[in-house]
């Protein structure tokens, strides 16, 4: 994916850990009229409390995906995977330029380290 030809961001869990889901954001959710069944689905899947170190995490990416905006702290970084089968399997290999640039390898992704919390919050709740 991170080599297709097509526009990247990425947005890290040190960006997303910083999005909890709060009990104030989920009692938004799922007290929600009228209610659908996805409010219905929500409260059954995370109610009636939230516990702590219940994060949002790829409504954080669909959100940056409609409103770039949200994005408070970005870097344009260029990103590979370690496909060895070995202890680093997987796990990101980041540049700071293109490593590669005479063969067009890598593109540039754009990272994003923080976001508007505020913002994506109402953005969560009236989605």
């Amino acid at each position: 994916m991170l080599r297709a030809a097509i526009p990247h961001f990425v947005i890290p869990l040190d960006c997303t850990n910083n999005v909890p889901l709060t009990q104030a954001v989920f009692n938004q959710i799922a007290t929600h009229q009228p209610q659908t069944i996805i409010t219905k689905l929500f409260a059954q899947a995370f109610g009636p409390t939230v516990g702590s170190g219940t994060f949002i995490y790829d409504t954080n990416a669909l959100g940056y995906f409609i409103h770039p905006e949200f994005a408070t702290l970005t870097q344009g970084i260029w990103i590979d995977i370690h496909n060895t089968f070995d202890a680093n399997y997987g796990k990101s290999i980041p540049y700071t330029s293109n490593p590669f640039p005479a063969i067009g390898l890598l593109q540039e992704s754009r990272v994003i380290f923080a976001i508007d919390t505020a913002a994506f919050y109402a953005f969560y709740v009236d989605f």
